[in-house]
């Protein structure tokens, strides 16, 4: 179920809110955020929030839920370092 929930993330390509997920996957939200919980302990996606004075200087805003929308969601980690190695 893990490699499932990595997979929506690899084919979304940006970030994902707990919702997105659920419902994309069929997955009850308390049993997915668990489950995205062991993700981010592994370091595999990480947690997310869109905030309007951060959000103009980060240079993955375009991964994240719209400014304004103050709604959290998750990531795959290797979306963050793609920046680091178009900018190398």
């Amino acid at each position: 179920m893990l490699q499932l929930i990595l997979h929506e993330f690899r084919q979304s390509r940006c970030a994902l809110s707990l919702d997105t997920l659920s419902q994309r996957l069929q997955i009850e939200p308390a049993v997915l955020e668990g489950m995205l919980s062991t993700l981010v302990r592994m370091g595999r996606i990480c947690e997310v929030s869109s905030s309007p004075e951060h959000c103009s200087s980060c240079p993955i805003s375009h991964h994240c839920p719209p400014a304004g929308s103050h709604q959290s969601g998750y990531m795959l980690t290797e979306a963050i370092s793609e920046p680091a190695k178009r900018s190398a």
